[in-house]
Formats: C-alpha cells, sequence, structure tokens
C-alpha cells in the first residue's frame, strides 16, 4: 500500500500533467489556423515581420551550420548585409532552429510559436504563483496571458521573440524571491540567467524587465539584510557579464540600428 505522502506526491504529480497539458491545450487551440490550412505560417499575410523572422530562425542554423559567424550582419540577407548591431537578440533563432531543422521549416516554425505560448502561460503561472497566489488563480493568469490580445498580435505579425516571455516572467519571479529573502545562490544565478536570456532574445524587454524589478526592490529596500543584497549583487553581475559586450556595442553603434537615423 502506497503512504499517504506518496499518495500526495503521485496527487501533485497528476495535478503538474493536467495543468500543463491545459497550457498546451490552449496553445494549440490559439495556433490553430496554421495547423489547419496546409503550407500556412502563423502570421502568413500582409505582415512582413512573419517572413523576416522564418527566415532569420533558418539562416542562424545554416550560418554556423556553413561555418559563419550569424552574428556578423555581413551575410544577412546576403548580398544586401546588415550592420552586425542589429544581430545581438539571436537567441530564439538559436532555440527555434534545431526545432526547424528537426520538424522542417513550416512545420517547425509553427511548432516553436506553439511552444512559445505555452512557455509564457507557464512562466506567468509560476511567476503568480512566487506572488502569492493560489493554484486557481495562477491557471487564470496563465490562461489569461496565453490568449491575451498582445501575445496573439505579436504572434500574428511574425514577432516571435517579443511573444517570448517565459524568461521574462521568471527573472521577474527570481526578483520578487530574492526581495522576500527567499533567495539563494542558484536562485541568484537563475535570475541572472533569466535577465540575460531576456536581454539577447529582444533587447527591450530585458530593459522593462530592470524598470518592473526596480519599484519591488524599493518595496523591500529598509528590510533588506546584507544577504539579500549579495543575492541581488550575483544576479546583476551574469546579467552584465554577458550582456556587457551586446551592451556597448549598441551605445557605441546605436545610430546604425535600422529605423533609427531616418531622412
Amino acid at each position: 500500500m502506497s503512504t499517504p505522502k506518496q499518495r500526495e506526491s503521485s496527487e501533485s504529480r497528476l495535478q503538474s500533467i493536467a495543468i500543463h497539458a491545459c497550457y498546451l491545450l490552449i496553445a494549440f487551440f490559439v495556433c490553430s489556423p496554421a495547423w489547419l490550412n496546409e503550407g500556412h505560417l502563423i502570421g502568413g499575410g500582409d505582415q512582413p515581420d512573419w517572413t523576416g523572422t522564418a527566415w532569420a530562425y533558418w539562416w542562424t542554423g545554416h550560418s554556423i551550420e556553413q561555418g559563419h559567424n550569424p552574428f556578423d550582419g555581413s551575410w544577412n540577407y546576403f548580398p544586401l548585409g546588415q550592420q552586425p548591431v542589429a544581430q545581438y537578440n539571436l537567441l530564439d533563432a538559436f532555440l527555434a532552429y534545431p526545432v526547424m531543422k528537426l520538424f522542417g521549416v513550416r512545420t517547425g516554425y509553427n511548432l516553436f510559436a506553439l511552444l512559445i505560448v505555452y512557455s509564457s502561460a507557464w512562466g506567468m503561472h509560476i511567476l503568480a504563483r512566487v506572488a502569492g497566489a493560489s493554484l486557481l488563480p495562477a491557471i487564470f493568469a496563465g490562461i489569461a496571458l496565453e490568449t491575451s490580445s498582445f501575445l496573439l498580435l505579436e504572434l500574428q505579425h511574425g514577432r516571435l521573440s517579443q511573444a517570448l516571455l517565459v524568461f521574462w516572467l521568471l527573472g521577474l519571479a527570481g526578483i520578487v524571491k530574492i526581495a522576500r529573502g527567499e533567495g539563494s545562490t542558484k536562485l541568484a544565478i537563475g535570475t541572472g540567467l533569466c535577465f540575460v536570456a531576456t536581454s539577447l532574445t529582444y533587447w527591450y524587454w530585458g530593459l522593462f524587465l530592470a524598470f518592473a524589478s526596480i519599484p519591488i526592490w524599493m518595496s523591500e529596500f529598509w528590510f533588506w539584510e546584507r544577504k539579500r543584497w549579495q543575492y541581488l549583487g550575483i544576479a546583476f553581475l551574469l546579467t552584465m557579464l554577458c550582456c556587457a559586450p551586446y551592451v556597448l556595442a549598441l551605445m557605441r553603434d546605436y545610430s546604425l540600428l535600422p529605423g533609427v537615423v531616418r531622412e
């Protein structure tokens, strides 16, 4: 016979599986137009970003296979080229390319978009739980995000990097735990890596994550112990160490970014 503890653990696993299945099912539903139309990409239509995103995802992996540096913009849209500073936000392309390689460009792109919707819901669920929500409100928060007009608009327009929010949400959850005095070295490193991943997916999101974190720090400022500052410092230093080359390049060559300077 199973012990009460084993039964509780089994029920917890079943509950977790059910929640993940729910998020996956809803993600499939919101992406269903692409799955139900042969040859169709999520976002396919009159918006230009989806073609650029699909191309960049394919190109990133292809360039590595051919021995080219994907961060060298001279190969981007060859022979036109692009300034290298525009190439730093490629983390989502690195994540997407294995899926596209395995399932093909169309199916792989659509599958990666589905995983973005699912992972964003899961990240929102984690953030809600860390912030103190009980199970049902956390599920509601996850579903609300993956069916939100914001997320679906980004997908429809092909801006998958802007829709990939899981790192943003987990990074903010880490900040909340550190601010409450529940931090650890492992959590600080994980939080820092989430800040890095957020910035290297879409650098505006990295900036907005910092903006979202500041009020949390300020609200707990007078209660902070030395240990909390240490964990925050680990997360901050790891973020700056990984992002410094990219930030310096942006500061140096910002005027070279497409669309920054117009006649």
